[in-house]
């Protein structure tokens, strides 16, 4: 790292991880280290390039005010002392499950609302984090971050910071059997545990009966009904049939119920600070809390499996590989691309936003464009994009394949950003800002009715970023499962590690003393312990890392190798040919409608992988090294 300071240019210095800098982007980063709220000093990534306003790859603290250009929200956590019931049946609080860092099994609710045994692994997520008291009428009280979110009666989420008292949640209560026995080993482990899975009923089951539903899964098949009387549900998803198809399915001997509703009595905001806790879920995304509800684990957009890359790779016949298969069945399952090609042409269904009140008023009361984004994007949940998105199969030192997906709110986003970056340039005028407009900083105060008003959208951006990923992840992951269960249908297939990054956004922290907005623009929150990932370029590989929790760069680390390159000297370098051999060359499949433009994404328009992680090694440390296997792009 090294530090630039002039003090007749900057009000604060500039901290940058880089070799080089080129001159467009050292200006623009002046242009931040000049700006009157900007606290402390600006930092630079290693992957830092010439953006918008801001450099991708910039890192900038605000007291006080957000930057349209770079906003989002975070994922929360809990304290070490919250508790979680395990399928061994006994409860360990978060922070002793974090210290010992095993892979542990818990309970989780599937997307079709089967309650189900999941591996899962927990980790200390943020130090010193400000936090609220949520009270349930049970009597429970869970501390937490503000912003993590609670699960429904109706499978959605909200932050807890947003739960007005009176909100059901959706409840859970493990019941043991007669004798008292436990399940007898993980779901991970080599023997063969007892699941029962009690299905959380719909609004329609709830209104005709209070029973629980009952899908006991191993083949995918609901065999018995528990001995209360409960219904049968659907099948579970494919994904679930595969992790359970190992291990024996014995009915009500330890029940994970849906009844005795769960309702919030009061959320308090505290004034003390504490380290906090979250789990990663790979296969399912939430787990069960001692206290009787469910709650939203730390997301993902990388996902590695115990299906071993040469099985893909190895010829089916026909010149044809299993890969193949399996990119062609994600290119027919996800819309990619730009424009309408890249659209679903009926709008799949999302009611869950609509489900919070204050959501539903946010978007009742939107101006006309910002209502007419959010109807466009309705036809965009669960598609690619195009430019520099992609889902990418990969293999690691280990020989296992990885799924990683780059996407996020599509137009949506973008349109949300100019809305809002309008609003807060007219705003500044008003005000006399000493920002000069030129340098596309416009901003907002946060406590302002504006700036409010635009969190609250971001909040539903990053929710609808979310759901497009996990839509698309779950259908690579199936294409992936049906595969290889194609050739080996008696295998037990497993997501057994899962990573979730974020970059462009804004989040409260507290550095150096103050609590600051930290924009993250094209760069990720790297905390101690926090596993991030780095993806390098379809030709040349990416990282899977954990943060060091560098305080010099906000805890902040590259979102990837960086573009060195614009996309019309990318092109104009490498033919559209050379690049397509070259990928054959390397034994890497590409699945792509428009292949004219597929120099902009190829390796020589991105930095040195290599040379990032190598400028990174104070800000993270590699855990995995992948190589490309095959890619969808848009």
């Amino acid at each position: 790292m090294r530090e630039i300071f002039d003090s007749e240019q900057q009000r604060v210095p500039i901290k940058a991880w880089l070799t080089e800098i080129d001159a467009a982007t050292l200006e623009q980063t002046y242009n931040l280290a000049r700006l009157p709220f900007a606290v402390h000093h600006v930092a630079l990534m290693p992957d830092a390039h010439l953006g918008y306003g801001m450099p991708i790859g910039g890192v900038l603290a605000a007291d006080g005010v957000v930057v349209p250009n770079a906003v989002g929200v975070d994922i929360g956590c809990f304290t070490g002392d919250t508790r979680v019931p395990l399928a061994s049946g006994i409860d360990q609080p978060l922070g002793e499950l974090a210290d010992r860092g095993d892979v542990i099994a818990v309970y989780s609710v599937t997307r079709r609302g089967a309650v189900t045994v999941a591996p899962a692994i927990a980790r200390r997520t943020r130090e010193g984090a400000s936090l609220v008291c949520i009270t349930l009428d049970n009597g429970e009280r869970i501390r937490c971050t503000p912003d993590h979110r609670f699960m429904l009666l109706d499978g959605s989420y909200r932050d807890a910071e947003r739960l007005p008292a009176g909100t059901i949640l959706m409840p859970f209560r493990p019941e043991r059997d007669r004798d008292r026995s436990p399940l007898s080993a993980p779901p991970c482990s080599s023997h063969s545990p007892s699941v029962d899975l009690v299905m959380a009923p719909t609004r329609a089951e709830r209104d005709q009966s209070r029973r629980p539903a009952l899908a006991a899964a191993g083949d995918g098949q609901a065999r018995n009904a528990c001995r209360r009387g409960g219904t049968l549900g659907p099948p579970a998803p494919a994904m679930f049939r595969a992790a359970t198809s190992a291990h024996t399915v014995r009915p009500c001997r330890y029940e994970a119920v849906h009844r005795d509703d769960r309702t919030v009595v009061s959320v308090e905001e505290l004034d003390e600070r504490e380290d906090v806790y979250c789990l990663s879920v790979p296969m399912y995304g939430n787990f069960a809390l001692s206290a009787g509800v469910f709650v939203h684990n730390c997301g993902m957009h990388a996902r590695r499996t115990n299906i071993e890359a040469a099985r893909l790779t190895a010829s089916t016949g026909r010149r044809r590989t299993l890969l193949r298969t399996v990119l062609d069945q994600i290119q027919r399952d996800v819309p990619a691309g730009n424009g309408p090609v890249g659209n679903h042409r009926t709008a799949p269904a999302w009611e869950e936003p609509l489900a919070d009140m204050a959501v539903a008023t946010l978007i009742d009361r939107a101006p006309a464009g910002l209502r007419k984004a959010w109807d466009d994007g309705r036809f965009q949940i669960g598609t690619l994009g195009g430019g520099n998105h992609f889902i990418e199969i990969q293999a690691d030192d280990q020989g296992f394949v990885w799924l990683m997906l780059h996407s996020g709110s599509r137009a949506l986003g973008k349109r949300v950003c100019d809305h809002f970056n309008v609003i807060a340039r007219d705003l500044d005028e008003r005000l006399g800002s000493p920002v000069p407009r030129s340098v596309q900083l416009a901003h907002l105060p946060a406590e302002s009715a504006e700036g409010r008003e635009y969190l609250a959208w971001m909040r539903l951006c990053m929710s609808y970023a979310l759901e497009n990923r996990r839509r698309m992840l779950d259908a690579a992951v199936e294409a992936v499962f049906d595969a290889a269960r194609g050739v080996a249908p008696d295998a037990s297939y497993l997501i057994t590690e899962a990573v979730d990054t974020h970059h462009n956004y804004a989040d409260l922290e507290h550095h150096f003393g103050m609590d600051v907005l930290v924009h993250r623009k094209g760069a990720v929150r790297a905390r101690a312990g926090e596993m991030v990932i780095i993806p390098g370029s379809m030709e040349t590989g990416s990282y899977i890392a954990r943060g060091l929790g560098n305080a010099q760069s906000f805890e902040t680390a590259s979102h990837g190798a960086g573009r060195r390159l614009s996309r019309t000297a990318a092109k104009k370098q490498r033919s559209a040919e050379d690049v397509l051999t070259d990928l054959r060359a390397k034994g890497i499949e590409i699945a792509k409608r428009a292949q004219a433009n597929v120099a902009e994404e190829a390796g020589h328009a991105y930095k040195d992988i290599e040379q990032v992680m190598e400028d990174s090694r104070d800000l993270v440390e590699p855990v995995y090294r992948l190589r490309p296997l095959g890619v969808v792009k848009g």
